[in-house]
């Protein structure tokens, strides 16, 4: 954790933040979780397909990676953060895995907002160590 505490989000802000940022940071969130447990936490020997992994399980990182920031592809509510990773994480990652991903994105929440940012902090290594590398997805 943080030596010192972290500011409320609304003081690092100009303005209010938009309401579904919640539900955005939750299917990130669920994006590291598969990203993590496909990778047994060892994220760092292939980045790129950590890095896949996270964008197919997860609306957020699929709309980061093709830079877009339309609305409709971004979970507007609790049900479409959970029917967009059960559906997103079903098809991508093990039959079964999505109960156990979506409990691992509540116990990351539980944890308080520290851990939710060192979590979201390690994501963006994902993503910095990823930068210039080809993907072998196609998107």
């Amino acid at each position: 954790p943080p030596k010192r505490s972290l500011p409320q989000l609304h003081a690092m802000r100009s303005g209010p933040c938009a309401v579904e940022l919640r539900w955005h940071v939750a299917d990130a969130c669920f994006g590291y979780c598969a990203t993590m447990r496909q990778h047994n936490g060892e994220w760092e020997a292939d980045p790129r397909s950590a890095m896949d992994v996270a964008i197919q399980c997860s609306s957020v990182w699929d709309a980061a990676s093709r830079r877009t920031k339309e609305a409709r592809d971004l979970p507007a509510s609790a049900y479409e953060m959970a029917a967009s990773c059960s559906t997103r994480g079903a098809r991508n990652i093990a039959r079964g895995a999505v109960p156990t991903l979506l409990r691992d994105v509540e116990r990351i929440w539980r944890c308080g907002r520290a851990t939710l940012v060192l979590a979201m902090r390690d994501a963006g290594r994902i993503c910095a160590s990823c930068k210039d590398k080809p993907s072998a997805m196609k998107m």
